[in-house]
């Protein structure tokens, strides 16, 4: 059964586990359905990133056939030895400076459609999360109305168990990067590093006022004086990030400097400029 129809199957389970005069069998289904859904997007995930290193393993197949035949040895055993991980369903290294630039693009590729992949993967087991624990709480409040205190109770716990399981808590709660951000390390992830912070926005037309803009966890921002406008915002080759809108016959294109606190944009149409800088938590 695919997520979507589990998701399906499971939101009609919450209209009667969310009713206190059922019994325990409709929230042991909901559970049961809520374990399905999140195993089955796991397996998804993980078939669907095995895919992405078989196309890559036969690109690089290819491409050490070509360096072979160009006579270049080095590059080709880096190849080999890229393949020989692959195979071992082992952690993919940091590729050495000399590497040919075909294998360095085929990298990046990679690495940009993998963090696609997750990304989509923890918001769709975050959904599916946040949907269960919000018909548990509906339903721990009814019972206790009900004057179902025990019943409220086990309730409760199964809302903390949930909770705290590592990779419900990790999609929840995303952590923030420590110290000094820097976009050019290897762990770098503008996208958290962004979420909940405040810029100015600045823009090169003199007839149009000057923003505050804000970034939510949920690819949404905003800008604080025009707070009915939703923007949609994404990152793209590690320091760029575009914003768009519904509204918008145009994108955004903004650049950021490496330690993530200014700006430099543009827009696409227009080709006027927009730039800002972070706004400090006081």
């Amino acid at each position: 059964m695919s997520p979507r129809l589990l998701f399906t199957v499971l939101l009609g389970l919450f209209f009667v586990a969310a009713n206190p005069a059922n019994g325990e069998l409709a929230m042991g289904q909901l559970y049961v359905k809520f374990e399905s859904a999140v195993e089955s997007e796991v397996e998804e995930m993980e078939a669907q990133a095995l895919k992405l290193r078989e196309g890559y393993a036969g690109a690089l197949e290819r491409l050490k056939a070509t360096l072979g035949r160009e006579g270049k040895l080095d590059q080709a055993t880096q190849i080999l030895r890229e393949l020989e991980v692959l195979e071992a369903s082992g952690e993919l290294q940091e590729i050495a400076e000399n590497a040919d630039y075909r294998f360095k693009t085929m990298r990046s590729k990679l690495d940009r459609a993998q963090r696609k992949l997750d990304d989509s993967h923890r918001a769709k087991i975050a959904g599916l999360a946040k949907t269960y624990l919000k018909v548990l709480e509906d339903r721990k409040q009814a019972l206790t109305r009900a004057g179902k205190i025990r019943e409220a109770l086990v309730v409760e716990e199964e809302i903390k168990r949930v909770g705290e399981i590592p990779e419900i808590k990790l999609v929840l709660n995303p952590p923030r990067p420590e110290g000094d951000f820097d976009v050019e390390a290897e762990d770098a992830r503008l996208d958290l590093y962004l979420t909940g912070r405040k810029y100015t926005y600045e823009l090169e037309e003199p007839d149009l006022d000057q923003r505050t803009l804000e970034f939510d966890r949920r690819g949404k921002a905003a800008f604080s004086e025009y707070a009915k406008l939703i923007l949609n915002w994404r990152v793209e080759e590690g320091n760029k990030v575009v914003l768009s809108s519904s509204g918008w016959s145009q994108e955004i294109v903004l650049v950021f400097s490496r330690d993530g606190k200014t700006y430099k944009g543009e827009s696409t149409r227009t080709k006027k400029w927009r730039r800002g800088s972070q706004i400090e938590k006081k």
